[in-house]
């Protein structure tokens, strides 16, 4: 009885768990285990794995934002994501066919093409917009978050494409700087998606709505599940056994 250690209550952990355990009881109410990945509701801290390898240390925290749209958003995003992608290929086969100087008559085209994108480009906002969002506070090891950095400015290539406009439209026209931001914008969505399958995975997670404000998180790493389940046995059989 006179072990600091313990303590009144028979049923209270060691001291040297305590932290352990309220972390953990913390834990557990924020999320629940499911066969694929995790039930939890829109805003979740997920234990200090990292995402894609499962190790513990050396890590860094973000916040991501996980989409989680319905059968009818999803439907609506990629009909917005076709439309836009029409009138960039009909300005694309019209540079290859008359080049860069293009008569006076296509002028209403380029208007029209270009309202329809607009049109197409404000479809795809409002599908954003209105499509609910798990954000989770999740961890990467610090070179998984370096690489996770690295992605998210991909998009600087494209920006110093139009910062160059004025030089691209002396080489290639106005229709030659259209066509470059759109291949430039193809090739850099293509790597992007590439490096981000071969670095991150198990951080490109997909969230799907099960009630009104509970959402099924998937495709976490193998590494990550395995290192999750343990950490959750433990903590709550662990502290009590001791």
């Amino acid at each position: 009885m006179g072990s600091p250690i313990q303590s009144d209550n028979p049923y209270a952990p060691p001291q040297e768990f305590s932290d352990q355990a309220v972390q953990a009881t913390a834990e557990d109410r924020d999320f629940e285990l499911t066969e694929n990945g995790i039930l939890c509701r829109s805003n979740v801290t997920l234990p200090q794995f990292c995402l894609v390898t499962g190790q513990s240390d050396d890590l860094r925290v973000l916040t991501l934002k996980v989409l989680a749209p319905s059968d009818g958003l999803r439907t609506l995003r990629y009909l917005a994501t076709g439309l836009l992608l029409i009138p960039l290929a009909i300005l694309l086969l019209i540079y290859l066919v008359v080049g860069r100087n293009s008569p006076q008559e296509a002028i209403p085209l380029y208007f029209l093409l270009g309202v329809w994108a607009f049109v197409a480009m404000l479809i795809n906002l409002a599908v954003e917009l209105n499509t609910p969002r798990v954000y989770l506070k999740v961890s990467l090891s610090a070179q998984k978050y370096r690489q996770w950095k690295w992605l998210q400015w991909a998009v600087l290539p494209a920006i110093g494409l139009t910062a160059c406009s004025e030089l691209i439209k002396e080489l290639f026209g106005v229709m030659g700087l259209f066509v470059c931001w759109f291949l430039v914008l193809l090739i850099l969505a293509f790597l992007r998606g590439r490096l981000s399958m071969r670095w991150l995975d198990g951080a490109n997670l997909i969230a799907t709505r099960k009630s009104e404000e509970h959402f099924e998180v998937t495709s976490f790493s193998v590494s990550f599940m395995t290192a999750l389940r343990e950490h959750v046995i433990s903590s709550r059989n662990g502290p009590l056994a001791s």
